[in-house]
């Protein structure tokens, strides 16, 4: 059960903060987006919280694997998007460095939390991978996001 509610909550991350709330009020409500400012800077977001992960996974990944910490570096990477997330309800128009920080560090605690939830797909869900509970869970997941993502709007 565990392992389908945080699949629910970083697929919920994904397409509601990311994909559509979060994105469009940084670029339209924080940076403004008249001549595509808010879009520019929506795109570094993305670029550097995605350039930071790939910079530092293979390390941490090695560093997960040969020291066993696998589960430290999850649960971190994990509550620094559900920390950054919950700050974001502090960011203004105008905020433009700090809204940018949060999106940034967000994403990087979402992505970064992703490399370790796929190193325990096949030893840590306690799913089957084909068939049977682990298309359950996938579908429940699916379901929820669709139902979240209408939620939001309103």
């Amino acid at each position: 059960m565990a392992w389908t509610l945080y699949d629910f909550a970083n697929s919920s991350f994904a397409a509601v903060i990311l994909g559509t709330i979060y994105a469009a009020y940084f670029a339209v409500g924080v940076v403004g987006n008249a001549h595509g400012e808010g879009d520019l800077w929506w795109g570094r977001v993305i670029s550097v919280s995605m350039a930071l992960v790939a910079a530092t996974s293979p390390l941490l990944g090695g560093l997960a694997d040969r020291a066993g910490v696998r589960r430290p570096l999850f649960i971190g990477f994990t509550a620094l998007s559900v920390i950054a997330t919950a700050l974001m309800a502090t960011v203004e128009p105008g905020m433009v460095a700090w809204g940018f920080l949060l999106a940034v560090l967000g994403n990087v605690g979402f992505e970064g939390a992703l490399v370790y939830y796929n190193a325990y797909l096949p030893e840590g869900s306690g799913l089957e991978l084909t068939g049977g509970r682990g298309e359950l869970n996938s579908r429940l997941t699916f379901d929820q996001t669709i139902s979240i993502g209408l939620r939001s709007g309103e």
